[in-house]
């Protein structure tokens, strides 16, 4: 389904309100110059070779929904399996509703200016990268997704495929690029980075878990200008190396803790009520903790697997990365550190770090 015309924006652009759709194609599943507006219906797309990947130089494009300019998404089901992006606009990603099953080559859901999400349910069973855009802001839903690289990305600049331009993922440090979660329920399983801001990082509500990399190369949180939380819930197991926590502009307590573990982890309060639970799928060597009732000058017990340990909050945060951004020079046993066992980070950071649990 292909409407033509970048031009004019009384033009080009594709709008369903309802409908049944089987579209089986070599290139992508619908197609609109301007953009694309679906209100409601049933849509099983399936472009080229599904979510594998091709090695093909063919510059066909083949993604699911693409627009030139915005997309809007405010109800139907979606069961896409595309050989690139799911969804993806040179604009913008609206979704306020719907349910969506996204397979795919390369991102879920890509939009080279914002995404924003305040409702639907969203799975993303296979992607490069599950979540996209200079801007992501989720504000309500549910999403789970599985990525071989970032679970959430935000980067200056545009993707490599679609209507012209390219996606620079080397663009560290950009200024208009932001995570900012308010609400929704989510679950990250990714290889890369868990959430990968290449500028800010900002998380008022909802509650975000994510299973993190194994690797040290990547981080479950990834940021390159300042990170804060002010609520919600926010628990992220990874890797140590390139390990962040929340920045100490932040109004919530957020406790960065070093393991080696796997299984359930659980933090109490001084009076054993239990504020938070998550058991990630993965082995992990540090998780970052933040919830309400996690406040300055109290005492808490972590445990992660077998392992447990007190944690006393000093002050709002507790415990820094490792090789990350401003104000993270790492903890103990992180990796190859100095002769006392800390490890090197970046400029302006402590070397308090949080223990080792045994």
């Amino acid at each position: 389904m292909h409407a033509e015309n970048t031009d004019d924006t009384s033009k080009g652009f594709v709008y369903i309100a309802d409908g049944k759709f089987t579209v089986n194609c070599k290139g992508d599943g619908i197609d609109a110059g301007t953009t694309a507006q679906i209100e409601n219906g049933t849509f099983n797309i399936t472009s080229n070779r599904g979510s594998s990947s091709s090695s093909s130089t063919d510059s066909a494009s083949v993604k699911g929904i693409k627009a030139g300019g915005d997309i809007t998404l405010s109800g139907g089901t979606f069961n896409l399996t595309c050989e690139d992006d799911g969804l993806h606009s040179n604009s913008n990603v609206t979704v306020s509703g719907g349910t969506f099953t996204i397979s795919t080559g390369d991102d879920g859901i890509h939009a080279d200016s914002k995404t924003s999400i305040s409702g639907g349910t969203i799975n993303i069973t296979e992607s490069y990268e599950g979540i996209e855009g200079t801007e992501v802001e989720i504000s309500g839903g549910t999403i789970n997704l599985k990525s071989s690289n970032d679970g959430f990305n935000a980067a200056g600049g545009k993707d490599e495929s679609g209507f012209g331009g390219g996606f620079d993922r080397d663009n560290f440090g950009s200024s208009d690029a932001s995570i900012t979660i308010s609400g929704g329920k989510i679950t990250i399983d990714a290889d890369g980075d868990g959430v990968d801001s290449n500028g800010s990082l900002t998380v008022t509500g909802g509650e975000t878990y994510v299973f993190g990399p194994t690797s040290g190369d990547n981080g479950a949180v990834d940021y390159d200008g300042e990170a804060t939380i002010t609520g919600g819930i926010f628990v992220a197991a990874g890797s140590t190396q390139m390990a962040q926590n929340f920045g100490e502009n932040s109004t919530q307590g957020s406790m960065l803790v070093n393991t080696n573990s796997s299984g359930e982890i659980t933090v109490k309060n001084s009076d054993g009520d239990v504020l938070v639970s998550f058991t990630p799928t993965k082995t992990y060597a540090c998780v970052v903790i933040s919830c309400p009732g996690i406040t300055t000058g109290q005492t808490y017990t972590v445990t992660t697997g077998d392992s447990t340990t007190e944690v006393e909050m000093t002050s709002i945060i507790y415990g820094s990365g490792g090789m990350g951004g401003p104000g993270s020079m790492g903890g103990r046993n992180m990796g190859n550190g100095d002769m006392n066992g800390n490890e090197m980070g970046g400029p302006g950071g402590d070397m308090r770090g949080g223990p080792q649990m045994r």
